[in-house]
């Protein structure tokens, strides 16, 4: 989850004593705020509608206005990561951490980018910032476990997973990465109860029906296994998951006819 920034434009009335020259300058730099936050509001009404190229002219018009716009620059940074527009997304991300260097959302929205890149140390130091700056932050906690996961730091990745379920019960990926965690240690029971945790909270989790097929084909319970991929493959139907679970479900399906 990505936080979004909305700004409000309030009214704002003055009664400090300063000279002409100040109050022009002040009353410059609040029309310009001013602005720029219509333009900012804009973009996230079009998102909301679903017009995320017309969002982006906004958030572009917004900075082009007032350019220490921190909110226009990380909402612009989020859909240019959709877009797999990495180096500019990392570079509006970056303006806006540098425009408000203790806002908790910017550094997770970072780790999610330098996650999708791969660029695990990266991510977990972005994680980690947003942590230390809000503590309370659940998605920043359990996209940390997902980082130290794939690093395969496996005590890291299950302190803050668990510590994001706690903050966040019904955070259902944070139950599959935990999940995860726990087959790699050789848990299965453990694995099989949090992925039906977050299937509970999410039916149509694709990943957690991938990975409870996945422990079921390891004990040779080809018919749950079955189940659970063909839950998988018609939900996803691309990707390198996709891809593996799809040579699975064959290998099951004609080892099980085999069999006949």
């Amino acid at each position: 989850m990505r936080k979004r920034y909305i700004l409000i434009v309030f009214a704002v009335v003055l009664f400090v004593s300063v000279t002409s020259v100040s109050m022009c300058a002040a009353a410059e730099e609040l029309d310009k705020w001013q602005k720029a936050t219509v333009h900012n509001n804009l973009g996230l009404k079009l998102e909301a509608e679903g017009k995320p190229d017309q969002a982006i002219k906004e958030y572009e018009k917004a900075i082009e206005i007032d350019s220490d716009c921190a909110m226009a620059h990380s909402n612009l940074a989020i859909l240019f990561a959709d877009r797999e527009r990495y180096e500019e997304a990392e570079r509006h991300y970056k303006k806006a951490i540098l425009l408000k260097p203790g806002e908790a959302s910017f550094h997770s929205n970072l780790g999610n980018l330098y996650y999708n890149m791969k660029n695990y140390p990266r991510a977990v130091k972005e994680y980690q910032i947003a942590v230390k700056l809000d503590p309370n932050m659940a998605v920043a906690h359990s996209n940390l476990g997902a980082t130290y996961l794939e690093r395969q730091t496996l005590s890291l990745a299950r302190h803050h997973l668990t510590t994001a379920i706690s903050l966040d019960p019904n955070l259902a990926m944070a139950y599959v990465n935990l999940a995860n965690v726990a087959v790699q240690e050789g848990k299965h029971a453990e694995a099989k109860e949090n992925l039906e945790k977050a299937l509970k909270l999410d039916p149509n989790l694709a990943d957690a029906y991938f990975s409870l097929a996945k422990i079921y084909e390891s004990e040779y319970n080809s018919a749950l296994a079955i189940r659970n991929y063909s839950e998988f493959l018609r939900r996803v139907k691309s990707g390198e998951n996709f891809e593996e679970a799809k040579q699975r479900y064959m290998r099951i399906v004609n080892a099980a006819k085999s069999k006949r």
